[in-house]
C-alpha cells in the first residue's frame, strides 16, 4: 500500500473517531438526570435551571425550557450543586435528593444532610464552579420625560450581581442625558457597588460605595462609602420587605462651590418588592433611602426609586421607572432642592 493511501486512511479514521467521540460527548451532556415530581403524581425528567419568584425553570428535551409553578411541585432531585435559600434566612449549598415525605427536599451538603420544606424555599440557583455562571443581571434601555419638556434623551441602566454561598455583590449603574435647543443639556449618572454578607436568620451586613452626578441639582460629584446592618422582615415567593440602617462618609462637590466638602450621614433604607409569577409576569419595586446628616444638623437627603415591569416575552419586559431626589438644605443657595423623572423602558434579564 502506498504511503499516501495509508495516510489518507489514517486521516479518515482519525476524523471518524473524532466525530464519534464528539457526538457521544454531546449526547452524554444532553442526558438530563434531574427530576421533579408534581402533586398530582406525575414526574418530569430534565435539568433544573433555578427557582425565582415562585416559578421553577426546567429544561427538557420534549418541551424545551418551561416554567412550573412552585406550588405544584411535590419533590425534586438533582446531582448538581445548588444554592438554596429559605424565607427564614437559611442558605444551604449542595445537591438535591427526594425526601420520603411529600412537600420536602433533602439538600446534601459537604457536612451532612438538611431537610427543608418546599413551602419555605424562595430561591434555588445552580452553584457552578465556573466564575461566569454565577452572574445574573439586567439591561434597561428607554426614553424619558423630565422636568424640561421636548427633550432628546438617552436613558440606560444596568445591574449585575454575583453570589456565593454567603456573599452577594451587586454592581448597579444608570445614566441619563437630555438635550434641548433652548436650555443647557442635563445629565444624571449613578454607579454603586453593594457587598452583602448573610448572617444568622434574616439578618445581613452590608457595605456600599457610590459615585453620583446630577446637573439638575448642580451636583458635580458625590462619593459615599459606608456600611450597616439590615433584616429581611418578609421574604416569600410573592413579597420581599427589607430595611437597613448604617453610617456613611460623604465627599461632595457642587458646580457653583469653590471646593468639595466632607461630612458624615446616617443611612435609613427600605425596599418593598411584590411580584406575580404567572404569565405575564408583573413586578413592582420601590426603594427609599433617607440620609440625615450627622455633621450638618437639620440637613436631610432623600432618594426614592420605583419600577413597574410587565413581561411581554421570556426575559423581556416593558417598564415604567420613576425617581425623586430631595435635599432639604443644599450647600449653596442657588442649588435646586429637588429633582424627579419618569422613564419608559424595555428591559432584558439575563441569567446564567
Amino acid at each position: 500500500m502506498k504511503p499516501t493511501s495509508r495516510m489518507a486512511r489514517a486521516v479518515i479514521l482519525f476524523l471518524t473517531a473524532a466525530f464519534v467521540f464528539s457526538l457521544s460527548a454531546s449526547l452524554l451532556s444532553a442526558a438530563y438526570v434531574d427530576e421533579i415530581a408534581f402533586r398530582n403524581g406525575q414526574k418530569l425528567i430534565g435539568e433544573i435551571k433555578g427557582l425565582d419568584r415562585g416559578m421553577l425553570t426546567f429544561k427538557t428535551d420534549e418541551m424545551s425550557t418551561i416554567s412550573v409553578k412552585w406550588v405544584k411541585v411535590a419533590g425534586l432531585a438533582s446531582p448538581g450543586r445548588f444554592r438554596v435559600e429559605a424565607g427564614t434566612g437559611q442558605i444551604v449549598v449542595g445537591s438535591l435528593e427526594r425526601a420520603s415525605e411529600e412537600g420536602k427536599v433533602v439538600i446534601v451538603t459537604e457536612t451532612g444532610k438538611v431537610l427543608l420544606g418546599l413551602d419555605l424555599i424562595v430561591t434555588i440557583a445552580p452553584f457552578e464552579i465556573k466564575l461566569w455562571d454565577r452572574f445574573k443581571g439586567y439591561l434597561n434601555v428607554g426614553f424619558s420625560l423630565q422636568r424640561a419638556q421636548s427633550l432628546t434623551t438617552l436613558n440606560l441602566s444596568t445591574q449585575v450581581s454575583y453570589r456565593t454561598s454567603k456573599w452577594d455583590l451587586t454592581l448597579t449603574g444608570s445614566t441619563y442625558f437630555g438635550k434641548q435647543a433652548t436650555v443647557p443639556s442635563t445629565s444624571r449618572n449613578d454607579l454603586s457597588l453593594i457587598v452583602q454578607r448573610d448572617m444568622k436568620g434574616r439578618l445581613f451586613a452590608v457595605g456600599m460605595t457610590e459615585i453620583q452626578q446630577n446637573s439638575e441639582l448642580g451636583l458635580g460629584r458625590r462619593l459615599t462609602l459606608g456600611g450597616g446592618i439590615g433584616n429581611n422582615f418578609v421574604w416569600t415567593n410573592h413579597l420581599i420587605l427589607a430595611a437597613a440602617v448604617g453610617v456613611i462618609a460623604v465627599d461632595e462637590k457642587y458646580s457653583d462651590a469653590a471646593s468639595s466638602t466632607q461630612s458624615a450621614e446616617a443611612l435609613l433604607s427600605g425596599k418593598l418588592e411584590a411580584f406575580r409569577y404567572t404569565f405575564p409576569k408583573l413586578n413592582f419595586l420601590i426603594t427609599a433611602k433617607i440620609y440625615p446628616s450627622l455633621t450638618d444638623w437639620g440637613r436631610v437627603r432623600v432618594d426614592l426609586d420605583s419600577n413597574l415591569s410587565y413581561e411581554i416575552i421570556r426575559d423581556f419586559s416593558i417598564g415604567l421607572n420613576g425617581f425623586y431626589s430631595v435635599d432639604s438644605r443644599p450647600p449653596t443657595v442657588a442649588t435646586p432642592k429637588h429633582d424627579y423623572g419618569i422613564t419608559a423602558s424595555i428591559r432584558w434579564d439575563f441569567h446564567q
